[in-house]
């Protein structure tokens, strides 16, 4: 234990020195100050509304009575007129036993498949084909609601700290022994590989958690549960940083793991999109560590799906194991038997 706590003071000394704790406090106050102020709740862009203009004899739209009168048109003219002011309007012209839509022309396939099919069943209803019952839904997905904007973007800005920051700052820590010769000296230090990758993964944890409890304190308050929250924190900043030490053992500077960082990086931050577009169904990116990470905190804020936050807590667990033996045999070989100059 003396051994061990050695090695952790030195760590956490260059962590201090390099002042990892300072920009990870400022980012959670800067993230926190975002969330609430620059974000908004949701983007400004409404339900797109549809105007309509009756050509039939009977005026069947007409003598439903509905109070949606502002969005009848008196001619085609003043349709294309409405249509124009507003580019997320779409216009439907009804006639006796046919309609027309009216696009802006931006539409996808699909958007257009989409509106043309609820034009029909909007148009058959009014001439009494169907009579809607009460109309039951159910999710089979892992997306059961939505949060708004500004909260969906806490499990992204929380999954960049674990992944980039963890990744960088462990990788800076080895680069400054191997620079300042500090892993000379570990190597006749009877202290073992196990301290040295221990100590580093413990301090990358606690920069990691202080990020994530700050950020999480001032953008959600009391209103989450901390104790999953930490354990997501946790397992997630350890995996990252076995994989942080695993890639940068192999290279002598930052400049040469720069590429590597930015490829590694750049891989784990795919999943932003599937994240923000379920319906893009990139099964690929679901393997991808940070997608279970992000959707995960996401249900911890929404505090549902439990079932799924195990899951991802198992699957860190897993990785984990699998992770900390390899990286301890190669570092046992790369750098505690043998320095790369």
């Amino acid at each position: 234990m003396k051994k061990f706590l050695s090695v952790f003071m030195t760590d956490f000394t260059v962590a201090k020195r390099n002042m990892f704790f300072i920009i990870v406090i400022i980012l959670a106050v800067l993230y926190s100050l975002i969330v609430h102020f620059l974000i908004p709740e949701k983007i400004g862009i409404s339900s797109s509304p549809l105007f309509i203009l009756d050509n039939s004899d009977n005026g069947i739209y007409a003598d439903l009575k509905v109070n949606y009168s502002q969005y009848l048109t008196e001619n085609e003219e003043d349709l294309k007129k409405k249509l124009n002011k507003n580019s997320s309007a779409y216009g439907i012209i009804i006639y006796n036993d046919t309609y027309k839509i009216i696009f802006q022309g931006y539409e996808s396939e699909k958007q257009k498949n989409v509106i043309l099919a609820s034009a029909k069943t909007f148009f058959d209803s009014l001439k009494g084909i169907y009579l809607f019952p009460d109309i039951k839904s159910e999710n089979i997905g892992d997306y059961s609601s939505e949060l708004p904007l500004n909260k969906k973007m806490i499990p992204i800005l929380i999954s960049t700290d674990i992944i980039i920051l963890c990744f960088l700052f462990i990788a800076v820590m080895i680069f400054q022994e191997k620079q300042e010769g500090g892993i000379y000296a570990y190597r006749v230090s009877p202290s073992g590989t196990l301290n040295y990758i221990s100590s580093k993964i413990l301090v990358n944890i606690l920069i990691s958690y202080v990020f994530g409890i700050i950020f999480i304190f001032l953008s959600l308050g009391f209103s989450v549960n901390y104790f999953y929250f930490s354990l997501l924190i946790i397992l997630g900043s350890f995996l990252i940083s076995l994989f942080g030490i695993f890639l940068a053992q192999f290279y002598s500077s930052l400049n040469e793991f720069i590429t590597v960082a930015m490829v590694f990086n750049m891989i784990m931050i795919l999943p932003v999109i599937l994240y923000f577009d379920p319906l893009m169904n990139l099964k690929i990116f679901r393997i991808i560590i940070s997608y279970s990470i992000m959707l995960s905190a996401d249900f911890i804020i929404k505090g549902e799906n439990l079932s799924y936050i195990i899951k991802t807590f198992i699957n860190l667990s897993v990785w984990i194991a699998f992770m900390f033996p390899l990286t301890y045999f190669s570092v046992r070989k790369t750098l505690i038997k043998k320095v790369i100059l």
